[in-house]
């Protein structure tokens, strides 16, 4: 009796697991790079990452009937000294992403946590993509930060600029190529740091809307986002492909709580010479304070997963009359 007992209690446990696949995977970015810097005030030179050094941990479990648990956990560190990204004190050991949530076929994913919002899409509008001494970001952004600490200041430093914690998430299902995306702080940001409780500077909860379509060589996007400091951002954009040739177009605005707009912009290209090569061009401009940056790029893929790269640029600042001119080489590999 006993050893029937037994078995049914082992099929059971086996059939259950049948149902409840799972997997986890690792992955990640390693990107350094030589990087030389020069202008009438200073000139200087080192070894820092491209591309953001990452290693990623992802997992489903699949739940049956279209439904799957899932969680990220991505930690941010600067490949060329080993230490956590960033030069500010408070970052955090997932920097990139630490949610869970639960995903549907039918009715889209929903996660809890921290990771991007909306307008961290902003860098597949500009051809070197965050990367390199050509990253025209600054020409998107504006200033703009999706964080804020307690002095209601943005936070600045690597992944706060398009990241908040203590949120909800969601992505609506693709519907013939658009996607729609929304985000919910359920933490008041921006409150007194002396005296969190007082109700003389009450918080706010940040919120983001973004709305991303694709179809055939065309892709455009548009996002809103209102941090915990009443700063408000909007981002449009969007890339088409033409044989080897695809054209990038970007446009965003910062209004700074009680400030006035400032207005960015930025256009580029990117052109396959070959099968491994590609030219990148592009153009920012900050519309309000009159700066500007031009970059060009060659990078060449050695196989699928590592990429060698050259970049220079030219920037100018209007305000300071600096003009700063940088020049890199570097290796990237992923896995």
């Amino acid at each position: 009796m006993e050893k029937k007992i037994l078995a049914a209690l082992m099929v059971t446990a086996c059939s259950g697991g049948a149902f409840a696949q799972s997997n986890v995977t690792l992955s990640g970015l390693m990107d350094l790079r030589y990087v030389h810097t020069t202008n009438s005030v200073i000139s200087t030179d080192a070894i820092d990452p491209g591309d953001n050094n990452r290693f990623k941990l992802k997992g489903t479990e699949d739940l049956g009937g279209g439904l799957s648990a899932i969680f990220t956990l991505e930690n941010r560190f600067d490949g060329s000294t080993g230490a956590l990204e960033g030069k500010k004190a408070g970052r955090v050991f997932w920097q990139g992403e630490s949610t869970v949530g639960l995903s549907s076929t039918q009715f889209g994913t929903l996660r809890l946590g921290r990771a991007n919002t909306p307008i961290a899409q902003r860098s597949g509008l500009e051809p070197f993509e965050g990367n390199t001494v050509g990253d025209l970001s600054d020409y998107q952004k504006a200033g703009y930060s999706s964080e804020v600490d307690a002095n209601n200041k943005a936070v600045n430093d690597g992944g706060g600029s398009t990241r908040v914690s203590n949120s909800v998430y969601y992505n609506s299902p693709n519907l013939g190529g658009f996607i729609g995306s929304a985000v919910l702080g359920a933490e008041k940001q921006g409150l007194d740091p002396v005296n969190p409780a007082n109700p003389a500077v009450p918080g706010h909860r940040g919120y983001s809307l973004g709305a991303r379509y694709a179809s055939g060589p065309f892709m455009g996007l548009i996002a809103y986002e209102r941090n915990g400091a009443l700063s408000k951002y909007v981002l449009a954009g969007a890339t088409y492909q033409i044989d080897a040739l695809k054209l990038l177009v970007s446009y965003g605005g910062h209004t700074p709580n009680g400030a006035s707009r400032i207005n960015v912009g930025t256009v580029g290209a990117t052109y396959n010479l070959t099968q491994a090569g590609q030219l990148r061009v592009g153009y920012g401009t900050n519309r309000t304070t009159k700066d500007d940056k031009v970059g060009l790029g060659y990078y060449y893929s050695l196989s699928k997963r590592t990429m060698l790269y050259t970049d220079v640029a030219r920037e100018r600042i209007k305000a300071t009359g600096i003009n700063t001119t940088g020049f890199d080489m570097g290796i990237q590999h992923s896995f």
